[in-house]
């Protein structure tokens, strides 16, 4: 059972908040992952049906197209598992996510620009130490301590995309919320979705590394040369996708934790400005 929160919660708090969320919604948005994990997927599946017939462009057609479809697919899992949440009736989502689209597309294009804007000076740096020959530590410490600004930036944009599907915001207005979100709680913030994201990693390696090894074992004897890695490689595809199931609605519905709280922080110490500006 989750009960969406009405006080900010402690790190341990939200994310075991994730993981009910995740338990309540999952029966009624695993399709979605399904979808999207397999459209996303179709370059690949592509490259396995016609490995004699390589377009490249008709490869990258595809892979854009699913990109596109699939965006449409998770997006649907942040509508409903936020109306869940919200205990409003469901219903409609792949139509509302599709009408985000667009602004969606925008917003990601606009992070993009930030994020790769804030990774010009790591640029600069490392081919100037190579330009000047720098020592082995300064080549990489000096462009490792100027990577954090990239990263500090995409943690502070990280909840646009929730911000446009649930709240209906537009693409500039919902990157300016997030940072306004995130600011003051980076370290927390970045906290939590890494272990997210840890627990995402390992269960995708894991499940890989055990589909293509009992592939392996099973087919060995059976098939040989480019047959064999063919067939071990989709049954790794098809594992990946599978625990895409899984791993997709998890992380979504950490994002929708994350944010929650984030908001509640948020107007509480707009609350405590505003009573102090009164005193």
């Amino acid at each position: 059972m989750y009960v969406k929160p009405t006080a900010p919660l402690r790190i341990g708090q939200v994310l075991d908040g994730s993981f009910r969320l995740f338990g309540a919604t999952w029966k009624k948005v695993w399709f979605f992952a399904l979808g999207g994990a397999v459209i996303g997927s179709i370059g690949d599946i592509y490259q396995l049906v016609a490995p004699d017939i390589q377009l490249v462009w008709l490869f990258l057609a595809l892979a854009i197209l699913g990109g596109l479809l699939s965006t449409v697919f998770y997006s649907a899992i942040y509508l409903r598992q936020e109306a869940i949440a919200s205990g409003v009736p469901i219903g409609g989502e792949m139509g509302v996510a599709a009408r985000r689209l667009p602004r969606l597309i925008l917003m990601t294009l606009a992070t993009t620009l930030v994020v790769g804007a804030a990774a010009i000076p790591m640029g600069i740096v490392f081919g100037i130490a190579n330009a000047l020959d720098w020592p082995m530590w300064a080549k990489i410490l000096g462009p490792l301590v100027l990577f954090s600004l990239p990263l500090i930036m995409l943690a502070s944009l990280m909840f646009g995309s929730v911000a446009l599907l649930v709240e209906n915001r537009g693409p500039v207005e919902s990157l300016k919320l997030s940072h306004s979100l995130v600011r003051g709680h980076w370290w927390r913030t970045a906290l939590m979705a890494s272990v997210g994201i840890i627990i995402i990693v390992v269960c995708y390696a894991v499940v890989a590394a055990v589909a293509g090894g009992l592939a392996a074992v099973v087919l060995a004897g059976l098939v040989t040369g480019q047959e064999a890695a063919l067939l071990t490689l989709v049954s790794t595809v098809i594992a990946v996708v599978l625990v895409s199931v899984v791993a997709t609605p998890y992380f979504i519905a950490l994002m929708l934790a994350m944010y929650h709280d984030l908001k509640l922080r948020k107007e509480g110490g707009d609350l405590a400005q505003r009573l102090d500006s009164l005193a």
